[in-house]
């Protein structure tokens, strides 16, 4: 998963990072600790959880420097699982 941040008006930073598809218990745990250690803790929770373990420390270090990666990388990873704010229901 791809993230571009940028860092001022002219410059940016291009971080890649490689995730395995989240556990049950881990998508559990993340909505569950969502309403308590606010969504910043809970993504990164999350994203530790799924990352693979040669971009752990990487991911730690850039989410030290960027505190949204954290919730903009939590956000698509929560999508794969089917986390959506775009539903369409009719009435039957």
């Amino acid at each position: 998963m791809g993230v571009t941040i940028p860092v001022d008006d002219i410059d940016s930073v291009d971080m890649t990072y490689y995730f395995k598809k989240p556990s049950l218990p881990a998508y559990d745990r993340f909505v569950r600790t969502m309403s308590k250690v606010g969504a910043s803790a809970a993504s990164k929770r999350f994203l530790m959880d799924a990352v693979v373990d040669e971009d752990k420390e990487r991911l730690t270090e850039d989410m030290d420097e960027y505190p949204g990666v954290a919730i903009t990388v939590g956000n698509k990873l929560s999508e794969l699982l089917g986390l959506t704010d775009s539903v369409n229901l009719r009435k039957l």
